[in-house]
């Protein structure tokens, strides 16, 4: 009971009074409190864990090393050049880039040409690693054209169309181009080129066609593989450009593509599964991977005949440019397209 004094001074006693009732919330307004509550305890929870990591590798830096074992090689490379002491490549699909490639043999020296996006088909690197002759897809029939472009030391281009085909080869001395032009799904053929687009050329008549033709020593022949008509497999060949004679070199019934002429002008590599060697005149024929790699492409001598790069993919579908001896042994792998 509450008491105070009136007007005229005597003791008046007033009736209590209730209290005003708290209104109730709804069942959908404390949910959603409570939804606002659990948002800002799992925010203040994550950043908390983002401080703590952060804390820990700034205080443990080697232990930053373990996020490298999650790198995932997802790239692809469509085609490599080797010459010298160098290996040329497009940079693999998967890039934020186009652009292309320059590794050296040691597997640490490498120059990104970031240049004017191209659908490279196949590429030769020349001898003095600054004349580049390539293939591109284009979307205009006939749709392969062969461009030479050479690198300055401020990655410039000077870039020239010479004319429609594909898989071009430099030859030694830099003179002369070969290549391959395509007539129909299976039908094609062997040509030469002056370095400047002069003076075309047919050598030979050819069907299958899927790697360039490498170039003897002297310059004189060429080494290819073409299957025959109506016929599936490639075989290998070596013709004279100036008389057009030409000798079988591998015929067994297997396809055998991607020959290359060794420099010192002795041996021819090719791919027939595996990777083979074979000398000049026929003879000793032998397997320098033996199973190693489901697939090989684009192989490449090293100048003094020592030792053979190539594009692969090994059992565990990892694509990279391994490098071995010229007898197969001392496989290594000098580059793999790892996108993290």
């Amino acid at each position: 009971m509450t008491m105070r004094i009136g007007d005229d001074g005597e003791i008046e006693f007033l009736e209590p009074t209730e209290k005003p009732k708290r209104k109730k919330k709804s069942f959908t307004q404390r949910g959603l409190q409570g939804c606002a509550q659990l948002f800002f305890l799992a925010v203040f929870f994550v950043f908390g864990s983002i401080g703590g990591f952060a804390f820990y590798f700034v205080r443990n830096p080697g232990s930053s090393q373990n996020a490298h074992s999650t790198v995932v090689c997802v790239g692809q490379i469509k085609t490599i050049s080797v010459a010298g002491a160098s290996v040329l490549f497009p940079k693999p699909v998967g890039s934020q880039k186009d652009g292309r490639m320059l590794l050296g043999m040691d597997g640490h020296s490498s120059e990104v040409i970031d240049q004017r996006p191209g659908n490279v088909d196949s590429l030769s690197l020349a001898e003095d690693k600054t004349h580049i002759v390539e293939s591109r897809y284009e979307k205009i029939a006939p749709y392969f054209f062969i461009y030479t472009w050479v690198l300055s030391n401020f990655a410039q281009w000077n870039e020239q169309l010479l004319t429609d085909g594909r898989y071009p080869s430099w030859s030694p001395d830099m003179k002369q181009i070969a290549f391959f032009r395509f007539s129909g799904s299976d039908s094609s053929g062997l040509y030469v080129m002056n370095a400047n687009g002069s003076d075309i050329r047919q050598v030979r008549q050819t069907y299958n066609v899927t790697a360039p033709a490498s170039w003897s020593p002297d310059g004189t022949q060429l080494v290819f593989s073409t299957s025959d008509y109506n016929e599936m497999p490639q075989n290998v060949y070596i013709i004279n450009i100036a008389d057009k004679t030409e000798r079988t070199l591998i015929k067994n019934g297997l396809s055998a593509e991607y020959p290359a002429w060794s420099p010192d002008g002795k041996t021819v590599a090719y791919v027939s599964h595996d990777i083979y060697a074979i000398n000049i005149d026929g003879t000793n024929r032998h397997n320098l991977t033996n199973g190693k790699f489901p697939w090989i492409a684009n192989l490449g001598w090293s100048p003094d005949s020592l030792s053979i790069t190539f594009l692969g993919q090994d059992a565990a579908n990892n694509q990279g440019i391994y490098v071995m001896d010229s007898d197969g042994a001392g496989l290594r792998t000098l580059y793999r397209p790892c996108i993290s």
